[in-house]
């Protein structure tokens, strides 16, 4: 009804892509050429497509509170994901393209987040700073949205805290899978 969701997944030669400002301006210019194909209605990224074999998880910490006892995944995604993905906004934000590397750093979690660890509620959650691994800067949650099952239909919602692509900048992330939503099933990988 909304039309159809195509994935494009690219991994990266590490001689060639060796810096985080290569890797962004690649798919900075890979993803405005699938913005400008016909039919295409959004478009975006993430390090860790759902169904896929890769799903990067790991603990996080809550500003104030306890240790959450789960870990979480921890994609990183482009402005528009959620839209194109067809993934619920439940309160805040999406991401921006102003969410750079030089903006204050920013996450959205799921809903299973603000179940377990935000009794109020996903109003709650927004404007609570986050932390992954006790490592790293802490990042502000802007935005909640419904959970998904990333591993497979027949697998557990998994609790997910989404970051921005551009402000990644700690680990290098050579796999990236490209998402499209397009009113038909064209064969928008041709024309990228």
């Amino acid at each position: 009804r909304d039309g159809v969701v195509q994935t494009v997944k690219v991994r990266l030669p590490e001689r060639l892509y060796d810096e985080p400002e290569r890797i962004h301006a690649f798919a900075r210019g890979v993803l405005d050429r699938i913005q400008s194909l016909p039919g295409v209605k959004s478009a975006s990224l993430i390090n860790s497509a759902p169904f896929g074999r890769m799903f990067i998880r790991d603990d996080f910490d809550i500003e104030g509170q306890p240790k959450p006892t789960f870990d979480a995944g921890q994609p990183k995604i482009d402005a528009g994901y959620f839209k194109t993905m067809g993934i619920p906004l439940l309160a805040g934000r999406e991401f921006t393209a102003r969410d750079t590397a030089e903006a204050p750093k920013v996450a959205i979690v799921s809903e299973r987040i603000v179940r377990e660890c935000f009794p109020g509620g996903p109003g709650e959650a927004l404007g609570r700073r986050v932390r992954m691994s006790n490592r790293g800067e802490w990042l502000t949650v802007v935005g909640v949205v419904a959970d998904i099952r990333q591993m497979g239909l027949d697998r557990e919602v998994q609790p997910m805290l989404y970051v921005p692509f551009q402000q990644e900048r700690g680990g290098v992330v050579r796999f990236v899978s490209f998402v499209a939503r397009t009113a038909t099933p064209a064969s928008t990988g041709e024309g990228i």
